[in-house]
């Protein structure tokens, strides 16, 4: 997602499931996940998600080739078991030097899902 489409806020509440909290919001695509200040590892926790956070690694390799625009999630408890997200929308194909690639365009005047 571009710059210009993430919002972060910082919480510092007094409940203890948003003290020194870093909310991210992807609002084009109806998601969320917030990162704990202070925590060790960091994990970046999808709140649409229960269970699940961001996966240290994005790209995949051998799987989706061409595809450009996909979150991957891993379990909190077990890293191994994982979840791809793509947004829901029309595959276009597009040549670029090196190769093909494919994009599911994003529409700025509505919500994507994924």
């Amino acid at each position: 997602e571009k710059k210009q489409h993430i919002e972060v806020y910082y919480s510092n509440s007094d409940t203890e499931e948003t003290m020194h909290r870093y909310d991210i919001v992807l609002p084009r695509f109806g998601l969320s996940f917030y990162v704990k200040e202070g925590e060790d590892h960091g994990d970046i926790i999808a709140v649409d998600y229960p269970g699940y956070k961001l996966f240290s690694h994005q790209h995949l390799c051998e799987t989706l080739n061409g595809l450009s625009r996909y979150l991957v999630l891993a379990n909190v408890a077990d890293e191994s078991n994982r979840q791809i997200l793509v947004p829901d929308g029309y595959v276009e194909r597009q040549s670029i030097r090196g190769g093909d690639s494919c994009v599911i365009p994003i529409k700025d005047n509505r919500k994507q899902k994924m």
